[in-house]
């Protein structure tokens, strides 16, 4: 749960000082505004646009997921006239071509995918636009239609085996307790060793975090990778490619503080 930092153990607090650049921000606690916020179109930033009047939340502030939701976005991706940009919330623009561009470029067809910490399903209609199978997983577990067409699943913990996984604006958030998990200063290296556990020999991770000049916690926001937590984060993964503005170095995309919005994809392999 969202807690102010001073109110911390000292050695909690000293685990998030360390070796970071640390910026105090306004406390938050994500799950307070999904009551106000559902389906009334003022719903937060991390929703498209196409998506802001239909979502709903359960009595547990999870969100629901019909299939109609889902549909939207394919019918965004097989309509030639529309924009694919309409697809991603618009805060992280150009995020749906960055990771359509990864996706196409290593086939998902036919795989079992896992996402992590989906607040709306943009990313899961992309995934099931290449013909992959998906499972949803987050602190937050959305709710599916009961007999969903659609071959997609939310699930509650990490047991089964999978070829790739997709994690879009996720994992800086570990930890901090704005999502209703509990405070780790470590919890974001904790999550990617789970993950690669889960992955298949040779499978493929599809990663999109905050890149910056240092590493930085905006509290209780999220995190901002500089290349020392980055490296942590991606210890066990080889980084095989990089879709984003700046190209194909990753050196290009360390720049600026608390830049939360410079995320491009990640395509790692499993070491």
């Amino acid at each position: 749960m969202a807690k102010d930092f001073h109110t911390l153990e000292t050695t909690t607090q000293k685990e998030f000082l360390k070796d970071t650049h640390f910026i105090f921000d306004v406390l938050s606690d994500e799950k307070d505004r999904r009551p106000w916020s559902g389906k009334n179109g003022q719903n937060d930033n991390n929703v498209p646009l196409y998506l802001r009047k239909v979502i709903d939340y359960t009595d547990n502030l999870n969100p629901i997921w019909t299939d109609s939701m889902i549909q939207s976005g394919i019918d965004i991706l097989s309509n030639s006239q529309t924009n694919n940009r309409d697809l991603e919330p618009t805060v992280y623009p150009h995020a749906a071509s960055d990771l359509l561009a990864a996706i196409n470029d290593y086939n998902l067809n036919n795989k079992h995918c896992l996402t992590l910490g989906s607040i709306s399903p943009w990313v899961e209609s992309l995934i099931l636009y290449a013909n992959a199978s998906v499972d949803v997983y987050d602190y937050n577990p959305p709710e599916l239609d009961t007999n969903t067409k659609f071959n997609i699943h939310s699930i509650k913990e990490l047991d089964k085996q999978y070829d790739a996984i997709i994690s879009f604006s996720s994992l800086e958030h570990s930890g901090l307790g704005r999502y209703g998990d509990p405070i780790n200063p470590d919890a974001d290296i904790a999550q990617m060793t789970a993950l690669k556990e889960r992955l298949n020999p040779d499978g493929l991770l599809f990663l999109s975090v905050p890149l910056g000049k240092h590493n930085e916690v905006v509290w209780n926001h999220h995190r901002i990778y500089g290349p020392g937590r980055l490296k942590q984060l991606i210890n066990g993964f080889k980084l095989l490619n990089i879709y984003g503005r700046n190209g194909k170095n990753l050196s290009d995309y360390y720049y600026g503080s608390n830049n939360w919005q410079n995320q491009p994809v990640l395509v790692l392999q499993k070491l």
